[in-house]
């Protein structure tokens, strides 16, 4: 008989009837799980796993993915068999009940999807998988089962569908091939347009469709891919099987691989050999033509304006008018600088004239994202295509102007969420795994040191681990502030202690090849902030900074104070007094005045698209903002950037803690003491440390354990010193447990998590007194003494 599983778990056995322990597994064997694994394994499954008493007819496990699938408490569901079905939508309810209902007696596997209503108004699509467990004895069945969300996965199907379908029936040929012009799709159109079947396109040439007297015509097409450039609606000629010569009119689209490499191209070309045929007809009837063209602009979603070669604008369609703001007559014989900002207003004539000149095109034939400038004053991104179009001997150019706002915006704040939810999950991770580990080192290092006594060799070794693992644990708090899993706490901090303990981590975040320089004041400089807001503060500018510098450098942090009523005029919006002034100076490219004039613009960034988001520098601007402070840059090109922040100096003292005496360890009266914490290095640490204290030890694993213990305790249990997280029953409800069976019985909580965010949070009471891992010694027995004297 293994370890229990989660049948066993939910089955409620007594703890009387189990073995006391398991028996030995074979020497190559992994260890069998415990049951608190077990559960920790089931809650981080995505879904909601459960278990549903046939006998009973009620639900008695869910896992925690229960409330983010369901939109309900997984107690609701234990509470009341049938709350789920009444969250389902009505077309599918009776189904998936008489099925559910029909498990026990038919067997099978039940595997359902069905939409659900959550309480919010929202749809969701769920998939159900369940079975009835095999069992000799028909009472002890039970249905086990796990639920999904697999709406996104239906939505992702739905658009694959449409996209197909679009590519599919689009009458235009569309065609995938790689970047040695080899063809890799096609589609109904193209085997309409060139006779050509799948079967007889995919795998062979490109070039087989082109004209043969223009052999550089696809290595040309590939080069402008990968110089950047977008190939949209440029005139071919292609040749189909049977000989014929087709006019199309062509748009090429790169294809790129996850890491943003060119990997192949798409085009999509459109047979226009009607259309030409039909415009040099078109010629001799001038009221046809402005009809189809009319026509066309009205029906368009996207902006349309033709100008002529001195920027006049001659037409706009219906769609440029809503989408900049004007009236017709008001654009009509203006020039179309009247809706570009700055500095496109200034560089357009002399595009134009360059390219009427020399040929020379620079926005003419190709796409480009440049700003728009609405009536009202205010500017948006905006996708432009410009053509140049010879009409009856005279030069005109016709732009296509797409609003992209939106996207941009969806794309910044996809691209946002996902780096800022990954690297808060990542640190706060490690963190709190940190924090268990190093206490489990620390408790092993002094035990170690007991034993061996003050005056043997290994005690400096043992005091370097044990320094070592102190600054880990410093490391492990900057972690948690950075991934926010601290709350924002405003107390009196020493600016200058909080850059000396980050030096550090800044320099291996910089690199072997920038050298840090740190230069504090000599005095206290102490502002009412939050640690973990500093932190971010200085790793932003250190970041910001390194990026500056791809082939090395110097940075260098200094503190100093400032009177700053001497100095507003330079330093702007800033509280006249005394202030203590962090300058952040690098030796790097610098910034140009545009550059420096918006660097603390949110989303603004001079990287490529990928290596930045633009709001390093905003944050640090928000937090100084925040603070009541003052932030200033002075960078030039070719010379560096300083980016000095002033924050006000404070009277108050720091609330840091004073360092305990040695002597100030206050001892045991042997009490019974018991331990309740799940990781064994942890747990033996404290049996020592509380057996050298003069305390009688007891000890847990976990909530079951520890009740069976409390009932066999003789003398009874004075305290219970326990971790806040535990398989099965957390800490603070096990101790009401206890408390239940023991009235008045004294308790410490520890944890790996910072304590304000699990009282936060509600998972620890806060009347009760907690201790955050690692702690040391001497903190320990204070509290310990404290609890019990109170």
């Amino acid at each position: 008989m293994g370890d229990p599983t989660l049948e066993d778990c939910v089955a409620s056995t007594p703890p009387d009837d189990r073995p006391d322990t398991p028996p030995a597994a074979a020497p190559d064997a992994f260890p069998p799980l415990d049951l608190g694994s077990l559960l920790q394994i089931a809650d981080n499954i995505d879904g909601a796993l459960w278990v549903f008493d046939v006998a009973a007819g009620r639900f008695i496990y869910a896992s925690r993915g229960h409330e983010q699938v369901w939109a309900m408490s997984g107690e609701s569901l234990l509470a009341d068999a049938r709350s789920w079905l009444e969250t389902i939508h009505p077309d599918d309810r009776d189904d998936v009940r008489r099925r559910f209902d029909q498990l026990p007696q038919l067997g099978g596997v039940f595997d359902e999807e069905f939409r659900l209503l959550r309480a919010d108004g929202a749809q969701r699509w769920i998939r159900m998988r369940c079975s009835v467990t095999e069992h000799t004895d028909a009472s002890a069945r039970r249905i086990v089962g796990l639920s999904e969300d697999i709406t996104a996965v239906r939505r992702a199907e739905q658009t694959s569908r449409r996209y197909a379908a679009i590519v599919g029936s689009s009458d235009d040929a569309i065609i995938g091939f790689a970047l040695d012009g080899t063809i890799q799709t096609w589609n109904a159109g193209a085997e309409r347009m060139y006779g050509y079947t799948s079967v007889q396109a995919v795998g062979h040439p490109l070039s087989m469709l082109m004209e043969r007297d223009r052999p550089s015509e696809l290595p040309d097409m590939i080069a402008r891919l990968e110089s950047g450039e977008h190939i949209a609606h440029v005139e071919a000629v292609r040749r189909t099987r049977d000989g014929r010569t087709l006019d199309v009119s062509l748009t090429v689209s790169p294809i790129k691989d996850g890491l943003g490499r060119l990997v192949g191209a798409s085009s999509i070309a459109r047979d226009i050999t009607a259309a030409k045929e039909a415009r040099r007809s078109l010629v001799e009837s001038e009221q046809l033509h402005r009809t189809l063209v009319n026509a066309i602009l009205d029906a368009a979603v996207d902006a349309i304006i033709t100008i002529d070669a001195h920027g006049t604008i001659e037409s706009a369609n219906p769609a440029t008018l809503a989408m900049f703001g004007y009236e017709l007559d008001e654009l009509l014989g203006q020039n179309v600088k009247l809706i570009m900002p700055q500095p496109y207003r200034q560089e357009h004539d002399g595009y134009l004239e360059r390219f009427i000149e020399t040929g020379e095109k620079h926005i003419i034939g190709r796409g480009r994202e440049v700003v728009g400038l609405r009536r009202d004053g205010t500017t948006f991104p905006v996708d432009l295509a410009v053509n140049e179009v010879r009409y009856d001997h005279r030069v005109l150019f016709a732009g296509i102007l797409r609003d992209i706002t939106e996207r941009k915006r969806l794309e910044d704040e996809f691209l946002q969420a996902q780096k800022m939810e990954a690297v808060g999950r990542l640190a706060g991770g490690i963190a709190h795994d940190f924090n268990n580990l190093l206490m489990g080192l620390l408790g092993s290092c002094r035990m170690a040191g007991t034993q061996l006594g003050p005056d043997h060799p290994a005690q400096v070794h043992i005091h370097e681990i044990v320094a070592e693992a102190e600054r880990g644990a410093a490391l492990t708090r900057q972690l948690l502030d950075f991934s926010r899993k601290r709350p924002t706490r405003l107390e009196p901090i020493d600016i200058n202690e909080v850059v000396a303990a980050s030096q550090r981590m800044l320099s291996n975040l910089l690199g072997e090849d920038i050298k840090l320089q740190v230069d504090l004041c000599q005095t206290p400089s102490i502002v009412v902030a939050d640690r973990g807001l500093i932190d971010q503060v200085l790793m932003n500018l250190a970041v910001n900074s390194r990026d500056a510098m791809p082939r090395g450098g110097r940075l260098l942090i200094t503190t100093s104070e400032a009177d700053c009523s001497a100095t507003d005029q330079a330093l702007g919006e800033v509280r006249p007094g005394r202030h203590v002034a962090l300058s952040v100076v690098d030796s790097g490219q610098g910034m140009d005045e545009e550059t420096r004039r918006r660097a603390f613009e949110p989303f603004y960034t001079t990287k490529t698209t990928g290596e930045g988001t633009g709001l390093g520098l905003a944050t640090v601007y928000g937090i100084i903002k925040q603070l009541g402070g003052h932030i200033h840059v002075d960078s030039a090109l070719g010379r560096g950037t300083t980016i000095r922040t002033h924050l006000p100096l404070s009277a108050a003292p720091t609330t840091r803690a004073p360092e305990a005496r040695a002597d100030a360890t206050p001892e045991g009266r042997g009490e019974t003491i018991l331990i309740v914490e799940d990781e064994r290095l942890v747990r033996a640490s404290l049996r020592h440390l509380l057996a050298d204290l003069g305390y009688q030890v007891l000890e847990a694993e976990h909530g079951e354990q520890a009740l069976a213990v409390s009932r066999g305790a003789d003398p009874p249990i004075e305290l219970v010193l326990s971790d806040i997280v535990l398989p099965g029953v957390p800490g603070p409800e096990l101790v009401e447990q206890l408390r239940v069976l023991q009235p008045g019985l004294r308790a410490v909580f520890m944890s790996a998590h910072p304590n304000e965010l699990l009282v936060e949070q509600g998972r620890l009471p806060a009347d009760e007194p907690s201790l955050e891992k690692p702690f040391s010694d001497g903190e320990l027995a204070r509290a310990l003494r404290a609890a019990l004297d109170a």
